[in-house]
Parts: structure tokens; C-alpha cells; sequence
């Protein structure tokens, strides 16, 4: 068996703090910091919280590409500078750590991602309870498109 085959292993069968972190990226249009779109990943770490949060950093500037990506719904609205309205973006500092925001858009999307596999799998030291809590432990990565078309994590 591998070393990482092992390690895997060992990280399911840990005493230590297991829970589902997030990596949470928000996608803005410009210097604004409007956002138009959220990605997340959640993943299952073990460790304490200096562990998790370099895991969680490292892969934010990788995971993006791979990550689903959502829309910001229709029902957030701005007003424009000449008074008309604009759907489907919203101030970044009014989604960014909103926990309604996290309850009703992120937490439901990432429900649906976890594998049915998991949620039978009980390791020697008990169940694995795929519940994401209510505050979990995660890393937040702002990117913007620059003028050239390429993405620039902020």
C-alpha cells in the first residue's frame, strides 16, 4: 500500500478535528468588487486550524478551475449610475461572509455534491457525518478577469 494510499487512510481513522472546510471563491467584474459569480469545494480535513487553512490556500489557487461555478441570483439587484436596475450582481462585502447568503445559495449547492458513498462509510472510530455546521472552517479567494481576458486571484 502507498504512502498516500496510508496517509488517506489514517486521515479517516484520526482522533483529531475532522470537518468539512470550504474553499470559497467570488468572482468579480472589475475594480468594483462586484460580484457575479461564487464557486466552492468543500473538503474533508483533519487537523488543527493552521493545518487546515494552509491545505484550504494552497488548493484555492488551482481548484477554481475545477470548481462548479453559480451565478449571483437574479433576485440581487444594483442600481446603476443612470438609475436603471442590473440583475445578478451584488457588492461584494454583502455576500462575502453573509451567512444567509452561505445558508441559501452555498451550503444547498454543496449538499448536492457529496458522493452517496460516503454517507454509508463508518470507520472504526465512528461515523463520518457529512454535515456541513453552521460557521465551518473556510478560505475565501476574490479573482477578477483583468483586461487581457485572464484571471488574477486578488
Amino acid at each position: 500500500m502507498s504512502l498516500q494510499v496510508l496517509s488517506k487512510i489514517q486521515m479517516f481513522s484520526s482522533q483529531e478535528s475532522r470537518e468539512l472546510c470550504l474553499n470559497v471563491w467570488w468572482f468579480v467584474a472589475d475594480e468594483s468588487h462586484f460580484c457575479v459569480q461564487w464557486a466552492a469545494k468543500m473538503y474533508f480535513l483533519s487537523g488543527d486550524d493552521e493545518f487546515k487553512g494552509k491545505v484550504l490556500k494552497a488548493l484555492a489557487s488551482t481548484d477554481f478551475v475545477t470548481a462548479e461555478w453559480h451565478r449571483i441570483p437574479d433576485e440581487s439587484i444594483i442600481v446603476g449610475p443612470d438609475g436603471s436596475e442590473i440583475r445578478g450582481i451584488a457588492p461584494l462585502s454583502s455576500v462575502r461572509g453573509n451567512q444567509s447568503f452561505f445558508e441559501g445559495q452555498i451550503f444547498p449547492a454543496l449538499a448536492r455534491t457529496v458522493p452517496r458513498n460516503l454517507t454509508f462509510m463508518k470507520p472504526e472510530d465512528g461515523p463520518i457525518e457529512l454535515e456541513i455546521g453552521r460557521e465551518p472552517y473556510t478560505c475565501d479567494t476574490v479573482i477578477k478577469q483583468r483586461m487581457d481576458g485572464k484571471l488574477e486571484i486578488v
